[in-house]
């Protein structure tokens, strides 16, 4: 909503009992006029438990999809660490093998096939098994393996699957929906979209569950690697690089076909030199899953664009607001149909209601030696207002219960202005004669009155030191001791 100026300073709405429609309070700057609208919630109220379901499978489907993008994104983290074990101590080879002069770039896969054709391993390999990263080194690479593999695994058992699985279900609870074509049409909702989503998460639980089996396997290359790098460096202490319990290492670790035949590992790469993430099944999971996310995302839109189309709306009210005729800002009381517009300029203070498709307005006024200091709404059927003389700001005032059914309703064409209602003397009561309980205060009041309807109390702050609070329920209409 906006003003003629630009946006509405203060909008307040509140929703009528059973969805019998909505009342929108918008106000605006000094000098433009505030509007009070009704609207019709009949498509709504029609709809009411098809919508109650199709928003429950919307949060779920929303809170689920953010789930598995953020367990997959953890999975892939935690994967990439792993990654990192063999690319770290294919640098550290390289970075040795031109310390040592070797002439050449050495790879983890030319010194594995190597060892296991009987040949010594070279300085830079001897060095970087028996110094760099020495048996300590190597075990404690060997539990981060372990570790990450685990986590992967937990990870996947207990968030990965049972959220896709559920994604699933919802999805396909909302093509069971969508395939009722008198309600899917009404909530602008597409069958064919939601197929494609449900057949793209079995297809995505899919993808998920083999991509974590190649993480796994991928892990155990990687530990099986760690563990050919401690029988080296324990074979090594016996400083026999050409023993035949070296070769038989070696020939074994080969045999596993862990590196393919000439590429080099690099950060980010996984045992075999390729990139997990290009043509992968990680990739087209996160598809999977992005395509989801659009799709349901499209149709939500689609629904709250229908549905706000099919809601129409009727102007109540017009006010001016000038800063100087009124003294508080719209208000609504919850669950009912009556809108209070504050009290006018300091004597009277006007409500405006909705009953069935008439505007009603009521004018309460003060006695001309009062003035309204507060007012506010009580429970659902009456209004707390407090009067203070208006020759002496020192003296306490009092606080009325004005029973809602009481007021003085006089019936209005749509839309009421407000000038209206002031200008019907006939209809405006003094507020004293409607009260139906009145409580003397023991102090003035200089803050805003606070209400419990539940606990039938009222508090009122006379300055930061001093609070006094009245049982609205006691018989005898007396009040507590100030604190």
């Amino acid at each position: 909503m906006q003003s003629s100026s630009g946006w509405w300073q203060e909008v307040r709405a509140t929703l009528l009992q059973g969805l019998a429609g909505c009342l929108v309070a918008a106000s605006g700057a000094a000098g433009e006029v505030s509007k009070a609208i009704r609207l019709d919630l009949g498509v709504l109220r029609r709809h009411q438990a098809e919508l109650w379901h199709c928003t429950d499978l919307a949060s779920d489907i929303t809170l689920l999809t953010d789930q598995v993008h953020a367990a997959m994104k953890t999975s892939a983290d935690v994967f990439a660490r792993v990654q990192r074990q063999v690319a770290d101590q294919q640098s550290k080879l390289q970075i040795l093998s031109r310390e040592h002069g070797t002439g050449r770039a050495l790879s983890l896969h030319s010194e594995v096939a190597a060892a296991a054709a009987g040949a010594p391993l070279t300085p830079a390999m001897q060095h970087l098994i028996s110094s760099s990263l020495g048996e300590a080194g190597l075990k404690r690479a060997s539990k981060d393996v372990d570790a990450a593999a685990q986590q992967l695994t937990q990870g996947f058992v207990a968030s990965i699957q049972p959220s896709l699985e559920r994604l699933a279900s919802s999805l396909s609870s909302m093509l069971a929906i969508t395939r009722c074509t008198h309600i899917a049409g009404r909530l602008g909702l597409q069958a064919r979209a939601f197929q494609e989503a449900a057949s793209t998460a079995q297809q995505l639980i899919a993808d998920a569950s083999k991509e974590h089996h190649e993480m796994l396997r991928e892990c155990t290359e990687v530990r099986l690697f760690l563990a050919w790098l401690l029988q080296l460096a324990a074979v090594l202490q016996d400083d026999d690089s050409r023993s035949p319990a070296l070769s038989a290492t070696s020939r074994k670790m080969a045999e596993t076909n862990i590196f393919n035949d000439s590429s080099v590992p690099a950060p980010h790469m996984g045992m075999h030199g390729q990139d997990p993430t290009d043509g992968s099944t990680r990739q087209l999971a996160q598809q999977h899953l992005s395509q989801i996310q659009h799709i349901c995302s499209a149709q939500f839109a689609s629904m709250a664009t229908t549905l706000s189309a099919a809601i129409t709306s009727k102007n109540i009210l017009d006010i001016k607001e000038d800063g100087r005729q009124w003294h508080s800002c719209t208000n609504l009381l919850p669950n009912s149909s009556i809108l209070w517009l504050g009290t006018h300029a300091p004597h009277s203070m006007v409500l405006v209601r909705t009953h069935q498709d008439q505007v009603q307005a009521a004018e309460l006024i003060c006695p001309t030696a009062q003035r309204i200091v507060q007012s506010a709404f009580y429970k659902e059927e009456l209004i707390a207002v407090v009067l203070e003389s208006v020759t002496s700001a020192e003296q306490p005032g009092n606080l009325f219960l004005v029973p809602i059914a009481a007021l003085p309703w006089a019936v209005y064409s749509s839309p009421v202005h407000l000038d209206q209602v002031l200008q019907a003397h006939n209809n405006c009561q003094n507020i004293e004669d409607l009260a139906s309980r009145t409580f003397a205060m023991s102090a003035p009041v200089n803050c805003p009155l606070i209400l419990s309807g539940s606990r039938g109390l009222a508090c009122v702050l006379s300055t930061m030191q001093q609070a006094s609070m009245y049982d609205l329920e006691e018989e005898d209409s007396a009040q507590a001791d100030a604190d």
